[in-house]
């Protein structure tokens, strides 16, 4: 039996976990990984980033800062970048590619 599985259901009064007894697909029998772990947390969409921030510095886990703020947070960290090939003939047209739109 083939379903589409859903973990949190939206109610009138918060969300309800779903869990199911059966998987579709055997577990993979690879040792996993040693000493991963899971947090559950429950927060409103909006406070979702930071609750996540939150656990990972009060559980000691990686929190990469960029000019002293969250690199999740970071607004340079979204900044678009154009990786391109050139060379003396495509010199001029590849530096007209980026243009400012409005």
């Amino acid at each position: 039996m083939f379903y589409k599985p859903i973990a949190a259901i939206e109610t009138s009064v918060g969300s309800l976990l779903t869990g199911h007894e059966a998987y579709v697909a055997p577990a993979f029998n690879d040792g996993g990984v040693i000493g991963s772990k899971i947090a559950l947390f429950g927060c409103s969409p909006e406070k979702a980033l930071a609750t996540i921030g939150n656990i990972e510095v009060a559980e000691g886990l990686p929190h990469p800062m960029i000019d002293g703020e969250w690199g999740k947070t970071v607004h340079s960290a979204t900044a678009s970048y154009l990786i391109i090939g050139f060379n003396e003939t495509t010199w001029t047209r590849q530096c007209n590619l980026p243009k400012k739109r409005d």
